[in-house]
């Protein structure tokens, strides 16, 4: 179940409880809403066929000590709902959240993208312009605490006032169990600005530096697990080589965090920089339908088979 501290403090709200809860993390999230007797519409009504709106976020209202248990029991230990508390009802809450499903944000154009990859590849630097950019509106998880809390690092007044809109209050689960994330409405009156919440690029970058952050710890913490002596002889410098995986791996192509752990354990299980050996370099640049990611397991794959026989690399 989500943290006691996190019930309590939605058990204080006055008046009904909403939940703004991810479809996308439950087996049939309006069959579950159904199960628990919890009203819900969802924020997707009208954008998509049903199966987007099954997998889409959700409005919950659960007023009373009882319909609290039951949203809470429902949810379990998933991190899939945020709070909210809004003395102006139901309505002008559901209004705002649709209105907020949509952030705009600058995102690198087709070609300034391409001479970013290139230079990625290529090891070179590469200099940003603001030219490189234009606005785009993009889905915002505003329903996925972990999304939301990354967002959150970064807000200044106006933007927090923007998330806000009616609400009086806002509630999310840490993603790292620590105490539950609350935004409250100014005491004071502030304005909200009008249109689509907006995030500049500096907010952007920050957010991406936090989302490697904790990308690059969670390989280190898969690594301590699946490899602990040879992270033990690493030591502090086990984060150097995690960074340094990171960047080789994407500079062959790789896209996913579970790939860029596989590259990591192969080059810390690893008697040679696989980096330079030419036959992997072989196996990453292949001219085949597989992926960079693709490649990347059947090195693993090759090199768990190689240490079942005892063959060293």
């Amino acid at each position: 179940m989500l943290s006691a501290h996190l019930q309590n403090d939605v058990r204080a709200f006055v008046g009904a409880a909403f939940a703004a809860v991810d479809g996308a993390q439950f087996d049939d999230l309006p069959r579950a809403l159904k199960a628990a007797q919890l009203p819900g519409r969802s924020l997707f009504l009208g954008q998509g066929g049903f199966e987007a709106q099954r997998i889409g976020p959700w409005l919950v209202r659960a007023e009373g000590e009882a319909a609290i248990g039951r949203l809470f029991e429902m949810l379990g230990d998933r991190p899939a709902a945020v709070f909210w508390s809004c003395s102006l009802g139901e309505d002008a809450l559901y209004a705002h959240l649709r209105r907020l499903n949509g952030v705009v944000v600058p995102l690198p154009t087709a070609a300034a993208q391409a001479r970013r990859d290139r230079a990625e590849r290529e090891a070179e630097e590469y200099a940003e312009t603001e030219a490189d950019y234009a606005d785009a509106l993009v889905l915002f998880r505003h329903y996925d605490p972990r999304a939301l809390s990354e967002v959150l690092t970064c807000l200044d007044a106006d933007q927090i006032a923007r998330l806000l809109g009616p609400a009086d209050c806002l509630l999310a689960p840490d993603a790292d169990g620590g105490e539950p994330l609350c935004v409250q409405a100014s005491p004071w009156p502030h304005a909200a600005p009008t249109g689509a919440l907006r995030l500049r690029r500096e907010q952007m970058n920050a957010i991406s530096a936090l989302r490697l952050a904790k990308s690059r710890r969670k390989i280190e913490l898969y690594l301590e697990k699946v490899a602990p002596a040879e992270c033990a002889r690493l030591g502090p410098a086990l984060a150097d080589q995690v960074r340094y995986a990171d960047d080789t791996a994407r500079r062959f192509g790789a896209r996913s965090e579970y790939a860029v752990g596989l590259w990591a354990y192969l080059l810390i299980t690893s008697r040679l920089d696989i980096t330079k050996m030419w036959q992997v370099e072989r196996v990453m640049t292949m001219d085949d339908p597989s992926t960079p990611d693709q490649r990347i397991e059947m090195l693993f794959d090759a090199r768990v088979d190689a240490m079942r026989r005892d063959v060293k690399w």
